[in-house]
């Protein structure tokens, strides 16, 4: 069930960041756009980063490594 809470909330960054993306380059601030893009692809890095070293330490237990 995390990884579906995972993909949804992904996916909830994804269409807020366009939405808000759009929202400014109609109003002339293209530049503003494109930090929310960054800011909200380091949000979603930083999500799966967490997922990734929860992964690891799973597996290091599993084998009993480390």
């Amino acid at each position: 069930m995390a990884l579906l809470d995972l993909i949804f909330t992904i996916a909830g960054i994804g269409m807020l960041v366009a939405v808000v993306q759009t929202i400014l380059k109609q109003a002339g601030k293209e530049d503003y756009g494109l930090w929310v893009v960054v800011a909200g692809s380091i949000a979603v890095f930083l999500l799966v980063v967490q997922r990734v070293a929860e992964l690891i330490d799973r597996v290091r237990t599993t084998f009993y490594l480390w």
